[in-house]
């Protein structure tokens, strides 16, 4: 179930895939934190702070080849238990699409 900002857009779902400002990234902790794949660094964020730049409209993703995720990237998706029993559940994934940062003084 995604959910919406203050301005009623639809937001990524839980463990979506999306790219912040050219960076990939997971959503996490009830859709407001982000785990950014290239280093794994969790951060809180407030959608209302972004805007989408591009929407997918929530495909299954192959991350190998459709979004071109580095292996270390790959490693760091977190599926669910499941992926425990079948490891490449983490080569699937909901891509939901590109935000960028709202500019401060529009």
């Amino acid at each position: 179930m995604s959910i919406e900002n203050k301005e009623n857009l639809k937001l990524p779902s839980l463990l979506d895939i999306v790219k912040i400002d050219g960076r990939w990234a997971q959503v996490r902790a009830g859709g407001n934190t982000v785990l950014f794949l290239d280093d794994g660094d969790a951060q809180p964020i407030d959608w209302d702070d972004y805007e989408l730049d591009r929407h997918d409209g929530r495909a299954l993703i192959y991350t190998k080849e459709s979004l071109e995720l580095e292996p270390e990237e790959i490693l760091r998706i977190h599926w669910g238990p499941e992926e425990k029993i079948k490891p490449s559940l983490k080569l699937e994934c909901t891509y939901f699409g590109d935000f960028i940062k709202k500019e401060q003084n529009k």
